[in-house]
């Protein structure tokens, strides 16, 4: 997965939009992936629509990594993975990558630790 620039994304008013001033704008970025924001904050995150949650593996959770980047720059609530190699100070960096304003119901901890 690569990081989305939305910088130079087209924006078109949604079918769904009440014609008023305000409404909702979609942007197709690939064959996967759509974004959607509200255009009284264009400036604002935007949502992907792709799926209900959102969420990060445990082999796609590296810090500098495409995935946490991404992540971090859509507005929806998003879950990540954690497995028996996840340390208290990864789950600390995650939680100020992902939601640094510390939003209830941003972010979920998906905890997997296997079994013996």
């Amino acid at each position: 997965m690569s990081t989305t620039d939305l910088s130079s994304a087209t924006w078109r008013k949604s079918s769904r939009s009440n014609g008023q001033a305000s409404c909702v704008e979609v942007a197709d970025l690939d064959i996967e992936h759509r974004a959607v924001r509200d255009s009284k904050h264009p400036t604002g995150l935007p949502y992907n629509t792709s799926g209900h949650l959102m969420w990060i593996g445990e082999r796609t959770r590296d810090l500098d990594g495409a995935h946490v980047e991404y992540f971090s720059k859509i507005r929806n609530p998003i879950a990540v993975k954690l497995g028996p190699t996840a340390t208290a100070d990864t789950a600390l960096q995650l939680i100020d990558r992902l939601d640094p304003d510390r939003e209830p119901g941003r972010l979920t901890f998906i905890i997997r630790m296997g079994a013996d």
